[in-house]
């Protein structure tokens, strides 16, 4: 017998949690909808095998354009944020530059006369 090697262990847990995702069921039921006579009309294992596969690709497929197309809504949105930090660091930083170029050593240390 020859065993095959793995070199990490199947997570049931996280296959689980995907396949129960409502937006994926949600995506799902669009790709199947336009075949649904056809799935209901067949007697064939094959045939059902085969829609179900085929909306399952159609499915995986657009959940693939929607997360890019989240990626790309947020990392235009990062963009936007890295601005506005950037300009909240420069206010910050010369108010503060301001403050202590008013208050000098001169005007910190204790001055006693003899």
């Amino acid at each position: 017998l020859i065993e095959r090697m793995r070199w990490r262990i199947r997570d049931v847990r996280v296959r689980l949690l995907d396949r129960d995702r409502p937006d994926r069921r949600a995506l799902f039921q669009r790709a199947i909808d336009p075949h649904r006579v056809e799935e209901a009309s067949t007697v064939s294992f094959a045939k059902r095998t085969a829609i179900r596969r085929e909306a399952k690709r159609v499915t995986l497929a657009d959940e693939a354009r929607l997360r890019t197309d989240r990626v790309a809504a947020s990392r235009k949105d990062a963009e936007g944020a890295v601005e506005t930090l950037k300009e909240t660091y420069d206010a910050v930083v010369s108010s503060c530059a301001t403050l202590l170029q008013s208050a000098t050593l001169d005007m910190r240390t204790d001055k006693t006369v003899f």
